[in-house]
């Protein structure tokens, strides 16, 4: 692109000089940018030694091939470019892209794959340039506008990125994290009030925003608002990291032919909760024939099955590696023998994780509920007591110990681990719910209604509130009959 607009920029001086009207001009460029891309070279690939994975290898071999036998031609190299991305060469996917541009007719989406290979290989101040230049083209994309603007907030570049970010809003009035980065240059410059407006604005576009809670939280605090902001910081996920999709993204996954490469798209899906993509993935990718990575794989397979529901598979996902578990098989195992109802081996999986982990909350926890199951109440207690001790606040050991408390009499201790629950997580509805039951067994019913209220206004739709005001009905009947 950068040739043809030298030589359109020469047309006019050379017109005069040889005669040649525009029509037979633009003929000249033509065939002028046709020698250009057939003199294009090959791009780099990785050796076998680089590689090492026969399934990468042939696609490169096949693409590769493509790309020799027409120089020409922008589908195959385009596909080596992403293919490059996708299997963990950023760099050379960054030299592929950057030969490639010169040979694209509309380069906005191919100028933002480089600059997403180039921060991905390090090479940030080749990424800021491409992303500067990217963005002064009227047709710039979103995913340009938005990680450019990010660069300028980090930088504290403020007026650039509020510009940035409004213009990525006008493009897109639907995006979240464009109200949430207008929200954090509000914040950088002490405008605390309109940070919260735009970050609750951000919350009504997608409620499950990652960032828009944490920049709320900021707000109120320096609002002031210690008790308010304490709330949404809490309700804040620790995980942050959200970007805006690429055009291309969708042919980038069917590219990936490495274990390496297959496990972390799975682990961010997983983290996104796209469980039929992770599934799809890992289940592809333990049958490729390599040698590594294959227990995170199965593991990762297995989380993926138990969200969608499906313990059956995820227990056939870890059968070949039952010789040599790891602390995820064994916990996986326990998760999905708990599904299915098979709580003697529930028991022996849970047991084994604590043998792998004594150290590890998660598989006392595990251990306790399998106990539960099986009804050993006793037994359940002292695991939950240790998972407690070791993770004083994880509020899901919490919850399930309360409830075996006031399930074995221990009515005082079961009020004081819900109050914990209530300090630690005051927006959940369990911590009010834990309260409501013992108040319950203890027949204060003022108290019962008043928790339930709480938990109410915090999560109107939890399930437990029914539940609890059911019970209730029918104990303040039984207690006012003679």
């Amino acid at each position: 692109m950068l040739l043809r607009s030298s030589i359109e920029r020469l047309a006019p001086d050379s017109l005069r000089r040889t005669g040649l009207s525009r029509t037979g001009w633009g003929w000249v460029s033509a065939t002028i940018m046709v020698l250009v891309a057939a003199c294009a070279p090959a791009p780099r690939l990785p050796s076998q030694a680089e590689s090492g994975t026969q399934g990468f290898l042939a696609l490169q071999a096949q693409l590769s091939e493509a790309v020799q036998s027409d120089r020409r031609a922008v589908a195959p190299r385009r596909a080596l470019a992403l293919a490059l991305l996708a299997n963990g060469y950023p760099s050379l996917s960054a030299d592929a892209w950057s030969e490639l541009l010169p040979l694209e007719d509309s380069p906005s989406i191919s100028r933002w794959y480089l600059c997403r290979a180039l921060l991905a290989a390090g090479r940030h101040a080749e990424a800021l340039r491409e992303l500067s230049s990217a963005a002064k083209n009227p047709k710039a994309i979103a995913p340009t506008l938005f990680e450019l603007a990010r660069l300028r907030l980090l930088e504290g570049d403020l007026a650039t990125a509020q510009r940035l970010y409004t213009r990525l809003q006008e493009l897109r009035p639907d995006l979240a994290l464009a109200t949430v980065g207008l929200a954090e240059v509000a914040l950088a410059k002490g405008h605390f009030d309109k940070a919260v407006a735009l970050a609750q604005t951000a919350l009504d576009q997608d409620p499950s925003s990652p960032a828009a809670p944490h920049l709320l939280a900021s707000a109120l605090r320096s609002l002031g608002q210690l008790e308010e902001a304490s709330v949404w910081m809490a309700k804040a996920p620790k995980n942050q990291s959200k970007f805006i999709p690429g055009p291309w993204d969708s042919r980038l996954y069917p590219l990936i032919r490495s274990r390496a490469a297959a496990l972390v798209q799975v682990r961010l899906w997983l983290e996104e909760g796209s469980f039929e993509n992770a599934v799809q993935l890992a289940s592809a990718a333990v049958t490729w024939p390599e040698t590594t990575h294959e227990p995170e794989l199965r593991e990762a397979l297995a989380v993926a099955l138990i969200a969608l529901r499906r313990p059956s598979l995820a227990l056939e996902a870890l059968v070949p590696l039952a010789d040599n578990p790891l602390f995820g098989t064994a916990i996986n195992s326990a998760t999905a023998h708990l599904a299915l109802g098979d709580f003697d081996s529930a028991l022996r999986a849970a047991s084994l994780a604590t043998e792998i982990a004594p150290q590890r909350s998660r598989s006392h926890h595990l251990l306790g509920r399998a106990h539960w199951a099986s009804g050993a109440l006793e037994q359940a207690l002292l695991s939950l007591r240790h998972a407690s001790e070791l993770e004083p606040t994880n509020v899901d050991v919490l919850r399930d110990l309360a409830f075996i408390e006031l399930a074995t009499g221990n009515t005082h201790v079961a009020r004081g681990v819900s109050e914990r629950i209530v300090n630690l997580a005051p927006h959940l509805a369990v911590g009010y719910l834990g309260l409501a039951e013992v108040a319950l067994v203890d027949l204060r019913w003022e108290e019962v209604t008043t928790f339930l209220l709480d938990a109410e206004r915090h999560e109107p739709q939890h399930p437990g509130i029914a539940n609890v005001r059911g019970r209730l009905q029918v104990a303040t009947k039984a207690a006012s009959e003679p």
